[in-house]
């Protein structure tokens, strides 16, 4: 699992991970530092694979759970792919509908660089640096909108791009709402489970923001996440207090906080209407395989909002049990680590991919490279601490 190269090498690795892990975290879809159609994000991509497949041809081994997971991933994609041919897609729209799904095997370089606990902590701790930027900067520019200091069409004219990462509306209480504030939620949740001496200011700040994002699904998938963990670790006493300083917070701003962010009737109606013409185009044959990639409906023929929805469309129930089955996995490997100081570690992402599988129940987060690499970090670090663990048992027999 280790690369065997010199000191010189070893630093320029880890330095490019760390630029290619800040850009992930910071920059959104990846698309809005663009030029010629040509991304940072697509530029880091083929470097981390190209190099990746070199290390492979020159005898670097990978973790069997990685083999197994491309290879049941690469199976996925082909077949689902052939499905739409033979029923009749587009092979545009079938690219498109790939072009996102292939970043999952970014497992290979994160895989080959997440190769001890500490390279585990220092995710963790890029994680963290990304949302207390994103964070601070999010609430400097609402500050400088509302007391005058910024012109609201500047800023509109300086973040707007063709990704649409940024959404803003300048009515009564100004709304600006970008993809990447996935890892504001994610962030939070690292400190929630860290010793940082600044910790509970940081997490008012990191609170603070995600409530100024108006985003309802954030509130309900990081509750959600809460309890998830809280359930499997029942047992904990620190997860009862956690949980209940949750649940009483939560029954006491969630009012005050719907009301303040307004009428979201008309996103509610789109995701519904998207729900029965999915419902309206299944067969016997696709609610087992899908109708493969190309096949949209009416309202979305590309892409939907609902990521288990365009899932259960496109792949059917084999494509839901894949990806749910692979959040199963996680929880398995999670409950297995016996070593607490390991568990605390790898604590905050598995908490972090139910908060993205959460979310997915109404955004495109885990079909896409926001969400997924949030998911390929925690399989990575669960494999280095299943790894460390074996060895430790072995050194001990």
């Amino acid at each position: 699992m280790t690369l065997n190269t010199n000191a010189r090498y070893t630093f320029l690795i880890k330095a490019f991970f760390i630029v290619l892990l800040l850009e992930l975290f910071l920059l959104g879809s990846g698309q809005f530092l663009s030029f010629g159609g040509l991304s940072l994000r697509m530029v880091f991509y083929s470097i981390a694979i190209s190099s990746s497949v070199i290390l492979l041809l020159r005898g670097i081994k990978i973790a069997k759970k990685v083999f197994l997971f491309l290879l049941v991933y690469i199976s996925m994609l082909s077949f689902s792919s052939y499905l739409g041919i033979i029923n009749g897609a587009d092979s545009t729209q079938i690219s498109e509908n790939l072009k996102p799904l292939l970043f999952a095997f970014m497992i290979l370089p994160f895989s080959m660089f997440i190769t001890n606990i500490s390279r585990v902590v220092l995710v963790g701790k890029l994680i963290k640096l990304s949302g207390l930027i994103m964070g601070v900067s999010f609430i400097s520019v609402l500050l400088l909108l509302f007391f005058g200091y910024m012109d609201f069409s500047t800023i509109y004219i300086l973040l707007s791009s063709d990704s649409n990462d940024f959404m803003m509306n300048d009515g009564e209480n100004i709304h600006i709402f970008y993809k990447g504030f996935l890892y504001l939620n994610i962030a939070f949740i690292f400190y929630i489970y860290s010793n940082d001496k600044y910790k509970l200011l940081i997490l008012s700040l990191l609170f603070i923001a995600i409530l100024l994002t108006f985003t309802r699904g954030f509130i309900l998938a990081l509750i959600l996440s809460f309890v998830l963990v809280f359930i499997l670790e029942y047992k904990q006493k620190k997860s009862i207090i956690a949980l209940t300083f949750i649940v009483t917070v939560t029954l006491i701003t969630i009012p005050f906080y719907i009301s303040f962010v307004g009428d979201k009737s008309e996103s509610d109606f789109m995701r519904i209407l998207q729900i029965q013409q999915v419902f309206d185009a299944i067969t016997l044959s696709s609610f087992f395989m899908g109708h493969g990639y190309g096949i949209g409906v009416p309202i979305r023929p590309n892409g939907m909002e609902i990521t288990f929805l365009e899932i259960f469309h496109k792949q059917g129930i084999l494509g839901l049990f894949l990806w749910i089955g692979f959040l199963f996995y996680i929880i398995y490997n999670y409950l297995n680590i016996k070593n607490i100081t390991y568990k605390r570690v790898v604590k905050p992402f598995v908490v972090s991919t139910f908060f993205v599988y959460m979310q997915s129940l109404t955004n495109p987060y885990l079909n896409n490279p926001i969400g997924m690499s949030m998911v390929l970090l925690t399989f990575s670090a669960l494999i280095v601490v299943a790894y460390k663990e074996r060895k430790e048992r072995f050194i001990k027999c």
